[in-house]
């Protein structure tokens, strides 16, 4: 009788372990697709980082032109202030 409840016993711990071992496996296996699919989104979002900072580069650039072209109106504007105002000064001393 000692033997057969030892046999039983054993079983109940085999089966017991294979449970464990099941679940562990699965737990694994899920474990190893979120891995993947984190990877593949981790690939996805370095993609779109880098598509903006290529963006962000040519946006910059577009302000840095702008803000010489600016610079060159101003002082285009500027010059011709200047010289409206030479012109009407040598009006003024003509009189």
């Amino acid at each position: 009788k000692q033997e057969v409840d030892f046999i039983k016993e054993k079983e109940n711990i085999v089966n017991q372990n294979a449970k464990k071992e099941i679940e562990y496996q699965t737990a694994i296996d899920n474990l190893q697709k979120q891995v993947t699919s984190l990877t593949s989104e981790k690939e996805q979002l370095k993609s779109k980082l880098a598509e903006a900072e290529v963006l962000i580069q040519k946006i910059q650039k577009e302000l840095d032109e702008m803000k010489k072209s600016s610079i060159t109106e101003i002082k285009k504007a500027e010059d011709t202030g200047t010289e409206t105002k030479k012109d009407e000064q040598k009006k003024e001393e003509s009189k």
